[in-house]
Formats: structure tokens, sequence, C-alpha cells
């Protein structure tokens, strides 16, 4: 799915790039069944020691499917895992082994886009005998095929500032990108900004209550809050719901995790940019530096 919000202050689409997590890199990091994808899994950051513990780690082979679609015809069995599921191991050191889908995700199942668009695609690490107790492999892995949209669905545009009720819907697992187009900010402190000087103010509700990232204070001091500069005014910063607010990076992430443990469910993301402080951790009140207007709602519907 691709959506943006066109403002003064940014927008918001859902995109493909790479999105780094602790046991999985996707590349891009939202599958298109019309490309290759590759994954990349550390088995020292999954949940089976019986797999992760082993050292040196032997062949390692994927175990992959999409679900409510059906397996890899290259599987093999549970067993015997099949020679063209091998994975190739990155480096010299640490357990990291990546595999590629290809030429392309739907000829690699021999299934149609269509098919594959709005389920998940399912892996996992095994070894080539996957027996054992516990067994020889990962815990499943899961990821959104997201269904494109064609065209754009326009939500509001400058001049127009969005009310705080205006929205977009997204899938936890969506991988959000937003865009800050500083050439259409008329705010004067946001004029001659550099290509370090633009951070993202974010905070999710869980459960009815509300998380942010990280303090206030903190936000231009906190380097996975910042906007990557695009040039020509625009600066981007992308995320997965799901891991961005899991992630020991933000500051919250062990209360967001014990509410996602409870059943809670990931409701909404709000969000605004702020330009940089010249001076990093002064007050707020001696150095202003939140900018925008009030901040944009993502709904997150049930799921």
């Amino acid at each position: 799915m691709k959506i943006k919000l066109f403002s003064w202050i940014a927008i918001l689409s859902l995109t493909t790039t790479i999105v780094s997590a602790q046991k999985i890199v996707y590349n891009p990091a939202a599958p298109d069944p019309d490309a290759p994808l590759t994954v990349t899994i550390d088995l020292e950051a999954t949940s089976n020691a019986n797999l992760a513990g082993i050292d040196p780690t032997p062949d390692i082979y994927i175990w992959t499917w999409v679900e409510n679609v059906g397996d890899s015809p290259t599987n093999g069995s549970w067993n015997a895992s099949a020679p063209a599921n091998k994975m190739t191991r990155v480096g010299t050191t640490g357990k990291k082994y990546s595999y590629t889908y290809g030429p392309t995700l739907k000829d690699y199942f021999g299934k149609s886009a269509d098919a594959m668009y709005g389920n998940k695609l399912g892996c996992l690490a095994k070894g080539i005998d996957g027996a054992g107790t516990p067994e020889k492999k990962t815990e499943d892995i899961l990821l959104l095929i997201p269904r494109p949209v064609i065209g754009e669905q326009l939500i509001g545009s400058f001049p127009v500032k969005l009310a705080p009720t205006d929205s977009v819907l997204i899938d936890p697992d969506d991988v959000i990108t937003l865009t800050y187009g500083n050439s259409l900010d008329t705010l004067t402190a946001m004029q001659n900004v550099g290509p370090d000087d633009i951070y993202a103010q974010l905070r999710v509700t869980v459960g009815g209550q509300t998380f942010n990232y990280c303090t206030v204070a903190n936000i231009d001091v906190t380097p996975t809050l910042k906007m990557i500069s695009l040039g020509a005014g625009k600066y981007e910063l992308q995320f997965i719901p799901s891991l961005f607010f899991t992630d020991p990076a933000c500051v919250t992430s062990a209360a967001i995790t014990a509410k996602l443990a409870t059943g809670a469910k990931m409701e909404k993301i709000s969000y605004k940019v702020q330009r940089k402080r010249a001076i990093p951790g002064s007050s707020v009140g001696a150095n202003p530096y939140v900018v925008g207007p009030p901040e944009y709602p993502i709904l997150i519907p049930k799921h």
C-alpha cells in the first residue's frame, strides 16, 4: 500500500527500503512480488538456542511460505532441506545468513502477484534436518506483502493544514516513510536548515496508553529520529512501527513491549518535525525548537 500525506509539514507514504531488525533484515523492506527479495537472518538474535547456540554453525537452510498461498516448492522435506534453499553465510564472524528469492518473489513461489498481495511472507532458518527437541530451527518470522494502491490518495495539500482528526490507515508491519518538504515551510525559524538539522517527534498509542519515543528534550540528540537529507529541501525517515517502537533505542520500548504482551494493539502514531537546536540539550524556553501544526495522527486499524 502506498499513501502520501502532503502538507507544509510532511509527506507520509508506505514504501520500500532497507530496514534493519534484530533478527532479520529484508532488502527491500516491503516485499514486491515483481522484484527479488533478500533476507538476512542473525541466528544469534533468534530465540531457539538449539540452533543459535551451535558453534561452529553448520549449513543453514531457509524454510519459507506465504500465508494463505502455500509453501515454497523448493523447501524439500523437514528432515532433508533441498540444496536450493541453502543460505549463504555473511562474513566470517557471527552467525548471519542470507537468502535471495528470485528472479522475482512471484516467480520463486510460482504464484501471481495478486495472489500474494495482502498476505504475509513467512520464513525460518533451520538445519538440513530440522528434527530435534527442540527442533533445529528459528521461530517463524513474518512480513506483510503490501497491496499497492493505484495512484495517490491525497489527504491534504499546501497551504491547507490538516485537522487533528484527519488521518491515514496503516498496518503496524507496514514500512512508513515520513518526508518533510522544507521548501514548503513558511516558518522563519525553519529557514536555512542544514542536512543534519531535521528530527521527527514520534509517539505511539498502545491499548489506550500513549508512549513517547523519547523525551521532548532529547529528540534532537536521538540518532534514530534524525531525518535523512535527500537534497532539494527534502528530508526522510523510514521505519516499521512494530519494530521501531519495540527497539531498545526507544526509551519506552520495555513498557510498549509489556503492553503488547498483554494482547494490546498499536492504535495510532502521532508525529511532527522539528529543527535541531543550536545548543542540543539546552532548555526549550531558552532555545525554542518545536515546530509544526498539531500532531498528525496515523491510525492503525484493528489487527
